[in-house]
């Protein structure tokens, strides 16, 4: 079971590996972290008036 899931890791990590290195790393690097932190910050304050909206129903 470890040896399968040992090929699987090391499978996808060397096809991201691949992509990234025919890209430039400058424009992937900063681009992603940009990317991923307004969405990260978008995402959350979204779920929390869901989830309190759920909870103050149930009360």
């Amino acid at each position: 079971m470890s040896t399968t899931r040992g090929k699987t890791s090391r499978a996808s990590t060397t096809t991201l590996s691949i992509p990234n290195k025919g890209r430039p790393p400058e424009t992937p690097g900063p681009g992603t972290s940009i990317s991923i932190t307004p969405t990260a910050s978008s995402t959350r304050p979204k779920v929390i008036p869901v989830r309190t909206a759920k909870f103050s129903a149930q009360g």
